[in-house]
């Protein structure tokens, strides 16, 4: 009886556990969009000559920014 106890605690905790990470990760990922489109929409208070620059610099998708966040932490780890 306590080894069945124990055996639903596990999967539960597993399952809370896969589920706050999925979570998380869903949630830094709209947080990141939602940046995105607050400098989108700065783009488009600045002048029109300055539009394309401004747009290309908020370009990078949230994949290349996470890498490009993993590899900075990697280097500041490693140099420390």
């Amino acid at each position: 009886m306590i080894t069945s106890q124990t055996d639903n605690f596990s999967d539960l905790l597993l399952v809370s556990m896969v589920l706050i990470i999925t979570l998380s990760a869903c949630s830094k990922h709209n947080w990141y969009q939602g940046v995105q489109s607050a400098k989108e929409a700065q783009c488009m208070k600045g002048p029109v000559s300055e539009y394309e620059d401004c747009i290309k610099q908020s370009s990078e998708n949230y994949d290349e920014y996470n890498k490009n966040r993993e590899a900075l932490i990697k280097e500041n780890t490693t140099t420390k």
